[in-house]
């Protein structure tokens, strides 16, 4: 906001949604104040990039509306999203754990991610002892072939 060559304020969404992702979004929200009350501030003694516009203190004030609107309209809906996603995953997850049923997820390279603990009562293994290894370490050698061939029709 300091700057008053360049208009690097619009540079400030991507960061805002960056700590989105990085710290969540009470800390997106604490970035909106402080953005907007460095950006209120910076309006409102001249200085800084909305300061270049051509016209009066109203239409700067439009702009600083934009600015203000747009960094809201880019980073809440992002926060909203990532807030429901690991909502999601927090109950998929507590699904998952206390399933009597093994639930798997695993990657395109056959390597397990994630396996509930119902595997220790179904196959005598940890949960932690699978993951990071391969599908085919639970496959018996004669099976693989026939396995490989399942995994194929279903592509």
């Amino acid at each position: 906001f300091g700057q008053s060559s360049l208009p690097l304020l619009f540079l400030v969404p991507p960061v805002l949604i960056l700590i989105v992702f990085r710290c969540g979004a009470g800390s997106a929200s604490v970035g909106l104040l402080i953005a907007s009350a460095v950006s209120l501030a910076t309006l409102a003694t001249g200085h800084g990039p909305i300061a270049l516009i051509d016209g009066g203190l109203d239409q700067r004030a439009m702009v600083q509306q934009l600015f203000l609107a747009t960094m809201v309209l880019t980073t809440l809906p992002v926060a909203a999203v990532l807030k429901d996603r690991a909502e999601s995953e927090a109950r998929y997850r507590l699904l998952a754990d206390n399933s009597t049923d093994i639930i798997a997820t695993f990657g395109l390279d056959g390597v397990f991610r994630y396996v509930s603990p119902a595997v220790r009562a179904a196959m005598g293994y940890e949960a932690h002892a699978v993951i990071g290894r391969p599908i085919s370490d639970f496959i018996h050698p004669e099976d693989y072939p026939r396995v490989l061939e399942t995994f194929a029709a279903y592509a």
